[in-house]
């Protein structure tokens, strides 16, 4: 058998988020243990970003299934993570509202 392994990372820029913004109360259900702070949201909104193209993959992998004879021989695992404020090329210069850092990155590999 193979094991894939598909690694989603989000990010977001360093804006931060005001209080009483509509996607501050939005996200607050979900990072009840977790204090609000500005860093914080853009980890989580980075993971959630991470989290949804997770599962565009996810559905275009089964709708593919199919056209595979030996798929059940195919572990294929995805991975989200949310990176927040971290830069996602260092090499790069980036301002702190930059739409270049709203972005998702996805790897694989073969374990």
């Amino acid at each position: 058998s193979l094991v894939v392994q598909i690694l989603i990372y989000g990010y977001t820029d360093a804006v931060p988020i005001a209080e009483n913004s509509p996607l501050r109360q939005t996200l607050a259900p979900y990072m009840k243990k977790i204090p609000m702070t500005s860093e914080n949201i853009n980890v989580h909104l980075s993971y959630l970003r991470a989290k949804e193209i997770g599962k565009i993959i996810d559905e275009i992998i089964e709708q593919r299934k199919p056209m595979f004879d030996p798929f059940d021989k195919v572990y294929i695992q995805i991975v989200h993570e949310g990176k927040g404020q971290e830069l996602p090329d260092r090499k790069k210069k980036y301002r702190i509202d930059d739409e270049r850092r709203r972005v998702v990155k996805i790897y694989w590999k073969i374990l």
